[in-house]
């Protein structure tokens, strides 16, 4: 896409030399608008980040967990605040669709773009990215809507999952972290649309959680009070080389006025 505005600024000046000053004039204003206008749109599909607030409801990960895979959160207990920030692409590739017999679908999303960093305040912050390293997990780490969930016994829902699964070389599954947002408000998601910001209803009154489960070595449970989407503090190069494009061209259609003046 890039490539091709490059190939047509260039041409532009030719195309000045056969047509009339007008014409010059109201390709400027295109140019201009098009920056201004095609920045927005774009920096929709890049990745955003969210922040969970809450706490550790439960923990009896091992000691050698925490040594081999997460050091830096060693001594986590109960009662220890949680924070969680999930970085995720929202026009990440759809990789799978499921329809569960009793009712709902599950829409899964590549989660190549999936950061989840974990902070326990006064202790650190562990980052956890897709496991690359090893042969396909047989549950791949993915982003996740499930829409219009039917459950025996209870309420029909929708949920946002987070997942990352790391796998021994051999296969087998060495834990898991999943965070999970569920709401009971079944506006909030739907169908396979990754939202940009989190809705305030979702979650709240029915879950937001975090799960580290590790087969053998124990589990972490945390809950959380608070969701929100973090501001963008520095501009995608694609967003911010239209917005350049936008800036030249409102120089190009000034420049036009001057010769009209001259």
């Amino acid at each position: 896409m890039l490539g091709t505005i490059q190939l047509t600024l260039t041409a532009v000046p030719d195309i000045f030399v056969c047509v009339s000053r007008q014409s010059c004039n109201l390709m400027r204003v295109f140019v201009a608008v098009f920056g201004l206008v095609g920045s927005p749109a774009i920096a929709r599909a890049v990745p955003v980040t969210w922040e969970a607030q809450g706490s550790v409801e439960f923990s009896d990960l091992s000691p050698a967990f925490f040594a081999s895979f997460m050091p830096e959160l060693a001594g986590t207990q109960a009662g220890d605040g949680l924070v969680l920030r999930i970085t995720f692409d929202t026009d990440a590739p759809l990789i799978g669709q499921t329809t569960h017999p009793s009712g709902g679908t599950t829409f899964s999303f590549d989660a190549s773009a999936l950061v989840l960093a974990l902070e326990v305040p006064g202790l650190g912050t562990h980052v956890f990215t897709i496991d690359d390293t090893v042969p396909p997990a047989t549950i791949p780490s993915l982003v996740g809507i499930t829409d219009d969930l039917v459950t025996a016994g209870a309420p029909t829902f929708d949920s946002l999952q987070f997942r990352h699964n790391y796998l021994a070389e051999a296969g087998a599954l060495q834990f898991f972290v999943l965070a999970v947002f569920s709401t009971t408000d079944l506006s909030v998601l739907s169908g396979g649309n990754l939202p940009l910001s989190p809705d305030p209803r979702l979650g709240a009154g029915f879950e937001r959680a975090v799960s580290i489960v590790a087969p053998g070595s124990g589990s972490l449970f945390g809950t959380f009070t608070s969701l929100v989407r973090l501001p963008a503090t520095i501009p995608e190069p694609g967003s911010f080389a239209l917005l350049c494009l936008g800036f030249a061209g409102l120089w190009a259609a000034r420049r036009g006025r001057a010769d009209r003046a001259g």
